[in-house]
C-alpha cells in the first residue's frame, strides 16, 4: 500500500527525470524509461566481456528481468545494481562458452569507442588485462561511472578502484605502445 501512496505522491516530472527511482518507488510505466535509458550503456558493457552481440542482448534482458524482479531488493545504487548484474550474466555465460568449446581463449571485444584504425589494437590490449582490471576501465572510461559507482557494481572500495584503474591504464598503455602505438 506504501508503494501506491508514493506514487501517487511523485509527479509527472519526477517519474521523468529518474525511472529507476521511479520504478523502485512502485511506478510500473517507468520500467519502459529504465530499458530506454540503459540498454544501450548494458549492451556496450556487455561487448567487453561477450563476442557474441546475441549474448550480450540475453544478458542485458536478463539482467533488465531480474531488475523488475528485484524491485523491492534494490536499496542502494540501482544503476551500480544493473551493471553489477550484467557482469555477472556475462562471465556466467563465457563460462558455458568455455566449457562448450575448445579453445576458451577468445579475444574479448572492446566497444566502439575508438577511431575504428586503433579498435583491434585496443581489442587486444583490453583482452590482455585481467577480468577486474577490464570491468573497471569500461566503467570508467565508456561509463563515466564514479569510483564509488563502480566499486558498489564490483564490491570494491572506492579507493580500490582507483587504484586498479590507474594500474590498469598504465597497463593499457604499456600494451598499446609495445605494439607500435606512441
Amino acid at each position: 500500500m506504501s508503494e501506491i501512496l508514493q506514487w501517487a505522491a511523485m509527479g509527472p516530472d519526477d517519474r521523468a527525470l529518474n525511472p529507476l527511482e521511479a520504478f523502485l518507488r512502485g511506478d510500473e510505466e517507468a520500467f519502459a524509461g529504465v530499458v530506454r535509458a540503459y540498454n544501450t550503456r548494458l549492451l556496450a558493457y556487455a561487448r567487453a566481456f561477450l563476442n557474441d552481440p546475441e549474448d550480450c542482448r540475453e544478458a542485458v534482458q536478463d539482467a533488465f528481468l531480474r531488475f523488475h524482479q528485484s524491485r523491492g531488493a534494490i536499496h542502494a545504487n540501482p544503476q551500480a545494481w544493473l551493471f553489477k548484474v550484467v557482469r555477472n550474466l556475462c562471465i556466467d555465460q563465457r563460462r558455458r562458452q568455455a566449457r562448450r568449446t575448445a579453445d576458451p581463449s577468445q579475444v574479448l571485444p572492446f566497444p566502439a569507442a575508438f577511431h575504428p584504425d586503433e579498435r583491434l589494437k585496443v581489442h587486444e590490449a583490453l583482452a590482455a588485462l585481467p577480468e577486474r582490471d577490464r570491468a573497471v576501465v569500461c566503467l570508467k572510461v565508456l561509463e563515466g561511472l564514479s569510483y564509488q559507482e563502480i566499486g558498489d557494481a564490483l564490491g570494491l572500495s572506492a579507493g580500490n578502484v582507483g587504484f586498479i584503474l590507474h594500474h590498469a591504464l598504465r597497463k593499457l598503455a604499456s600494451i598499446l605502445s609495445a605494439g607500435g602505438r606512441a
